[in-house]
């Protein structure tokens, strides 16, 4: 146990973005909430293709739609982070065995008494477990903060009335992050099995073997058969995730025109965000099964694909 976590920091050591840019977004969403002009022109929200100014009104938005507000608002502010951590996880992904062959780093590993399995499995949980618990970690000091210094922007000013921290909420919004983290984790594992297959693989371009097969697999089906089924297949992979995290949240009804109507709404959409009903599916967990079938694949390059 104690050699795979010192395999874990190794990946924090030699790949300095899993945890660096991080922390640098949300060192950026601090400095903006702190400089944005939020105060003098009111809290405008889009909804429907509909404009919603929260400063008109806003004597009559209860303490429970306050509530709500504070939920939306630390659940956006987490998002840009959690973007970042998508981008930096599949590069780290796709450099992970690549760049070690490549920079002959790989002999020296390879002296050490560490197994080929135990290699790529500490990256497999570096990806899709340790460096997600850390944005996580991350995020919920980030929203916290946010919260605090837009609570001393806003006050003496009309926004001052929306501003109002709930402990409840606060939690909530926590346990639903921690949750869809962990449900995309296993969604997305035979995404990141096949390109640390793929990284394992190539010899240069990563880049290019990762999208010329299914491009190619894409193309070849049309012309042959003029269907689309790899697409739409691999669009599902891609997308289902997204769509089952948002297909509670547009049953919401519409039509909403008040401010309290409107704050109501935008509450209830944040309540329905939530993709634990992907672990009912069956594709949910043969996804997982394959992922585990290309990560033995990767092993296996691994000990017997020397380039050196």
């Amino acid at each position: 146990m104690k050699q795979f976590v010192t395999l874990i920091r190794r990946e924090f050591w030699e790949h300095r973005s899993l945890w660096i840019a991080p922390l640098a977004v949300a060192a950026l969403l601090l400095i903006g909430v702190a400089f944005s002009g939020v105060t003098t022109g009111g809290l405008k929200i889009d909804i429907d293709d509909q404009s919603f100014n929260f400063a008109d009104k806003i004597e009559n938005v209860t303490p429970t739609q306050r509530s709500k507000m504070f939920g939306v608002f630390i659940a956006l502010v987490g998002v840009p982070i959690l973007f970042t951590m998508v981008v930096v996880v599949f590069f780290y992904l796709a450099d992970a065995l690549y760049s070690e062959r490549k920079d002959r780093s790989i002999l020296f590993w390879k002296s050490m008494p560490v197994s080929d399995g135990a290699t790529v499995w500490s990256k497999v949980v570096t990806a899709l477990a340790v460096v997600p618990a850390y944005v996580w970690l991350v995020g919920m000091l980030t929203v916290t903060l946010a919260f605090l210094i837009g609570s001393v922007r806003v006050s003496g000013t009309p926004l001052e009335k929306l501003v109002s921290w709930d402990t409840g909420i606060w939690l909530k919004v926590q346990g639903v992050a921690l949750a869809n983290m962990l449900v995309a984790s296993l969604w997305y594992a035979p995404i990141a099995g096949y390109v640390l297959a793929v990284s394992a693989w190539a010899r240069r371009s990563v880049f290019m073997w990762l999208l010329l097969p299914p491009l190619l697999l894409t193309w070849l089906e049309r012309i042959i058969f003029s269907t689309n089924r790899i697409a739409t297949f691999l669009l599902h992979r891609f997308a289902g995730f997204f769509q089952a995290l948002g297909d509670d949240a547009s049953t919401v009804r519409r039509g909403a025109a008040s401010a309290q109507a409107r704050v109501q709404q935008i509450g209830d959409r944040l309540d329905a965000i939530g993709a634990s009903e992907l672990l009912t599916r069956a594709e949910l967990w043969l996804g997982v099964l394959v992922a585990i079938g290309l990560v033995l694949v990767a092993i296996r390059l691994r000990r017997y694909r020397d380039d050196t």
